[in-house]
């Protein structure tokens, strides 16, 4: 879970910097799209820290933290409007594979809690991966 945390939270990051920096002549589009993830982001990452407490463990939220466990890389705010989602899709995309992990351990601890609220979050990831595929295509 520590790992989905820290995933999200650097997503959540990534995606708000990108919100405050894509230009273009699609710039309300974008900019009111990424505002809308990087919000379901925040929801997110308070949800997945809350069910970590829930399962008895702490919230390490630090930045060495995300540094440490995310394996997303950090935004490059000068890519163009077009670079910047598609980098958020293989984001999104690369999310998935850690909660795919996430679902295995909780689904061998049998822990059917943490497995619903992560089969939540691919449904959430799915259905963005879904929005940013049809916005830069």
């Amino acid at each position: 879970m520590e790992n989905v945390l820290a995933d999200t939270y650097a997503l959540y990051l990534k995606t708000q910097n990108y919100h405050w920096n894509i230009t273009g002549p699609h710039f309300r589009d974008y900019h009111l799209l990424l505002e809308s993830i990087y919000e379901a982001l925040a929801e997110a990452v308070d949800e997945v820290a809350e069910h970590i407490r829930i399962i008895g463990r702490p919230v390490p939220a630090t930045f060495d933290f995300l540094k440490l466990k995310t394996c997303l890389k950090d935004p490059d705010h000068t890519k163009s409007a077009k670079a910047m989602l598609e980098d958020l899709l293989a984001d999104h995309q690369q999310i998935l594979k850690t909660i795919a992990k996430a679902i295995d351990e909780a689904r061998d601890a049998n822990d059917v809690g943490t497995e619903d609220l992560l089969t939540e979050r691919v449904r959430y990831h799915t259905k963005t991966i879904w929005f940013l595929k049809s916005t830069v295509q």
